[in-house]
């Protein structure tokens, strides 16, 4: 199930916005935590095709440790990787070699895929027992409030409307810190950065954009600008308590 992720994901040009996007996460996130990459230990729940790990790789991480349930998909990532540590499995019965372990462990485009609320708060549950006393989680997730109705037109296997306040109330309901709980747009959480990005996605004509480049290229760029530029993203932190 699900393999027609990579099928859609590998175009050229959006390939590069991509990994461009991803860089700009990671930075985003040490900045957040104002910590050097290689003193973390990372898990990565949901690989896709391996870009975070390809990127945290680079930058000297001290450990990597991926967890991706989709066959193709991980066997992808290994391959682009070279990185044998990306496990089968996920949420939220997480392989037993993960509980915790890890100083950080980060969600990009994931937390939505869960069924409901419900089930979400059963992952952020597990996703907090990965951590070390004193270690955070990071979720990134399309904001319903900017995505609207493209919220589940972008991807058949959304089904978690999530928001930046409703991951937030997750994760205090489980016992976590909630660190920072932002709106990201143009993989950034700074402020003068993401409001230009939002007055940007106020008059950008997606749908025009859409209609031409349908015609010409077979695929919807009105679209994809918007989600990889200007719609907001849930950006959430949290804390795992010392104990």
């Amino acid at each position: 199930m699900y393999d027609e992720f990579s099928d859609r994901t590998t175009w050229g040009p959006g390939l590069a916005v991509q990994k461009w996007f991803i860089r700009r996460v990671l930075n985003s996130i040490l900045k957040a935590l104002d910590q050097d990459l290689t003193d973390l230990e990372i898990l990565e729940i949901g690989t896709g095709l391996g870009h975070f790990a390809e990127c945290v790789m680079a930058g000297g991480v001290k450990r990597y440790v991926g967890v991706e349930p989709n066959q193709v998909l991980r066997e992808s990532a290994q391959k682009s990787t070279g990185q044998p540590q990306i496990l089968a499995g996920g949420l939220p019965n997480l392989p037993e070699s993960t509980k915790g372990q890890f100083d950080l462990v980060v969600l990009t485009h994931v937390f939505e895929h869960a069924t409901s609320g419900y089930q979400a708060h059963e992952w952020a549950g597990a996703l907090l027992g990965t951590l070390r006393p004193g270690g955070h989680v990071v979720v990134i997730s399309p904001d319903i409030l900017d995505y609207k109705g493209f919220f589940w037109a972008t991807d058949w296997s959304h089904a978690f409307p999530t928001s930046t306040e409703n991951v937030r109330q997750i994760f205090l309901d489980n016992g976590g810190h909630v660190k920072v709980a932002k709106r990201m747009r143009f993989g950034t959480i700074n402020g003068l950065i993401t409001s230009l990005s939002f007055l940007a996605s106020k008059i950008w004509p997606t749908k025009f954009v859409n209609l031409v480049s349908r015609a010409i290229l077979g695929r919807e760029l009105g679209t994809s600008v918007q989600v990889a530029f200007f719609w907001g993203l849930a950006f959430v932190i949290t804390q795992k308590p010392a104990q």
